[in-house]
C-alpha cells in the first residue's frame, strides 16, 4: 500500500493531471493519455513543465515506457530519500508538542488528534493546473511558488482545525529552537483569551497554504479511524448519523475561541475566520468541492 500511494499520484503528476481529483476522474484522464506523434516520451509546456506521454497499449520494455518507468523510479527514490525523512521529522516534532500540551494543560488526548490519516491533503500546486482563486491565495499569504496547497476535510470542526493550526505553529517553534519560556508557549486552553502576547524572537515561514473552504474534501474519514465527537462539525454530524464517533476529549470544544493573537500564523487566523463563517452558513454539506471538473 505504501508504494501504491506513492506511485499513483506520480503517474498523474508526470502526465500533467491534477491528482486532487477523484480516483475515477484521474483514471479516466490517465487512460486518455496517448503517445506523441513525434515519438518523443515527453513534451515541454510554455512554463517548461514536462508532460509525459507513455504508451499504455505498448509493452513494458517499449522505448517510451522504459523512459517513463525510469522517471517514475527516480521520483520514488528522491521521495524516499528526502520527503519521507522530512515528514517523519515533522510528525515527531508535532507529537512532542502535543505531549507537551497535555503536560502543561492537563488535557489528555492531544496526541490522539494528530493521526496522519485524519490530516489534510497536502498537494502540489502546479500553476498550469490550478484555479485562479488558489493562485491568488498563495500570493496573499506570501509562501512562494514552491509551496504546496492544503485541502482540508469538510467533516472537521472549527475547534479541531484550530488546534491543528496551533499545534503546527508551536511544533515549528520547537523545531527552530526559539528561545521562549515553556510557560509562555504552552498554556491551559481554559485560560481567558488575551489581546496581546509576547513578541516572537524569530519570524516563522510556512511552505504550505490553505485553499478556499469551498474546495474542502467531502469524503468520510477512513472507516477504522477513531473519531471523537468534538472533532466533528455539528452540522456534518447531524447529517451523517451513520458516521461512527466516540465521546471524549471534551476540552477541544470551544478551543477556537480561546486562541490568542500570535498563537498561530496570521494566514491561519484569516483562514479559520473564513472557515468559521463558511461552516456557520451550513456550507460543509455543499457538494461544490466534489465537482471534479473544477481545478482546486
Amino acid at each position: 500500500m505504501a508504494v501504491k500511494s506513492i506511485i499513483q499520484p506520480l503517474f498523474c503528476q508526470l502526465c500533467g493531471i491534477n491528482c486532487s481529483h477523484s480516483k475515477k476522474v484521474c483514471v479516466a484522464a490517465l487512460a486518455a493519455v496517448k503517445p506523441l506523434d513525434s515519438g518523443e516520451p515527453l513534451e515541454l509546456t510554455t512554463e517548461e513543465v514536462e508532460i509525459w506521454h507513455p504508451n499504455w497499449l505498448g509493452q513494458v520494455d517499449d522505448k517510451l515506457n522504459t523512459k517513463f518507468i525510469e522517471e517514475v523510479a527516480e521520483h520514488v527514490y528522491n521521495n524516499e530519500k528526502v520527503a519521507v525523512p522530512s515528514f517523519n521529522d515533522v510528525a515527531a516534532v508535532q507529537h512532542k508538542a502535543a505531549l507537551q500540551y497535555e503536560q502543561d494543560s492537563g488535557h489528555k488526548g492531544a496526541a490522539a488528534l494528530i493521526k496522519t490519516d485524519l490530516g489534510s491533503d497536502v498537494l502540489t500546486c502546479n500553476d498550469s493546473n490550478v484555479s485562479e482563486d488558489t493562485l491568488e491565495r498563495r500570493k496573499l499569504v506570501e509562501v512562494g511558488k514552491s509551496a504546496n496547497k492544503v485541502v482540508g476535510h469538510a467533516w472537521r470542526s472549527i475547534n479541531y482545525i484550530a488546534f491543528l493550526h496551533w499545534l503546527s505553529f508551536h511544533a515549528l517553534k520547537q523545531q527552530q529552537d526559539v528561545n521562549e519560556p515553556s510557560s509562555g508557549s504552552m498554556r491551559n486552553a481554559d485560560d481567558e483569551p488575551q489581546c496581546k502576547c509576547r513578541k516572537m524572537t524569530k519570524k516563522f515561514h510556512k511552505c504550505i497554504f490553505d485553499v478556499s473552504p469551498k474546495h474542502l474534501n467531502h469524503n468520510l474519514p477512513q472507516p477504522k479511524a477513531t473519531i471523537f465527537k468534538s472533532m466533528v462539525d455539528e452540522t456534518w454530524c447531524a447529517k451523517n448519523l451513520d458516521m461512527e464517533v466516540v465521546e471524549g476529549i471534551d476540552w477541544l470544544k470551544g478551543f477556537y475561541l480561546t486562541l490568542r493573537q500570535g498563537e498561530i500564523f496570521d494566514a491561519g487566523a484569516t483562514y479559520l475566520k473564513e472557515l468559521k463563517e463558511w461552516l456557520e452558513a451550513g456550507m460543509c454539506m455543499s457538494s461544490e468541492s466534489e465537482d471534479d471538473t473544477v481545478d482546486i
